[in-house]
């Protein structure tokens, strides 16, 4: 990280760090994952995080992601203490995490991105409910938006703006490690930018579809990101259930 020239303040735990190891054939068109289970947290580190605050080693920040989940037993309100400890000023905080600490930390989040498991994971309505589910988690915990993605499958956004289907590129998947975090990226970078929510939207399944081109988590062609804006396709749809 730091020769990628990323400033960095870890918290340190006992425990080894939790590691992915992807197998591929020789042609790369046949792959499999290991996914290692990561280091139990004690509760007193969860309360020496909250006291890391981001805002008091990078002071330019602009934007946090939460994401990833915490192994078990962790408590369902860890993330939720450590972002109310952090007490984050006038920057977006996008929430990437399963219930039930996703549920929790709704009030100090002002973006949600989970993938269609997830939400169905947390007791979420599915089917021609989702937009109403979305619109009414936007209005009870003042989100800016709730995003749910589904593989190749259209991702639907519900903005205070108005909700939104929006179509993948069509291209050839070489590995979707990472597409998730390279659209955390895009939503965090269009926001500092003071995009809309469709720039921001087509940018960020770009980035993703461009990562899924790619093996490596975030480790993509830059120009293919762009060339893919094109490609992506963003409907508005009616809201309120409808």
């Amino acid at each position: 990280l730091a020769a990628a020239g990323i400033t960095t303040k870890f918290h340190w735990v006992e425990g080894t760090t939790r590691i992915c190891t992807t197998v591929r054939s020789v042609d790369g068109d046949v792959h499999f994952e290991l996914l290692e289970e990561g280091p139990i947290v004690a509760e007193e580190d969860w309360c020496r995080l909250g006291q890391q605050n981001p805002q008091d080693t990078w002071t330019d920040i602009q934007g946090v992601v939460v994401a990833g989940n915490p192994e078990q037993p962790a408590p369902a309100g860890c993330l939720a203490h450590v972002l109310q400890q952090w007490h984050l000023q006038e920057i977006p905080v996008v929430l990437d995490v399963r219930a039930p600490w996703l549920l929790e930390a709704l009030p100090w989040a002002d973006v949600v991105k989970i993938n269609a498991k997830e939400w169905a994971e947390a007791g979420f309505a599915a089917g021609d409910q989702m937009v109403l589910a979305a619109e009414r988690l936007l209005e009870e915990h003042g989100l800016c938006a709730v995003i749910v993605s589904d593989g190749s499958k259209p991702l639907l956004a519900v903005t205070a703006g108005g909700a939104y289907s929006v179509e993948t590129p069509p291209v050839h998947v070489v590995s979707a490690v990472g597409c998730g975090d390279t659209m955390n990226a895009g939503i965090i970078n269009g926001l500092a930018a003071g995009h809309g929510w469709e720039t921001i939207l087509v940018d960020s399944v770009a980035l993703a579809a461009a990562n899924a081109c790619s093996w490596g988590a975030a480790v993509f062609d830059r120009d293919l990101a762009v060339a893919l804006q094109d490609d992506v396709r963003i409907q508005r749809i009616l809201g309120n259930g409808r």
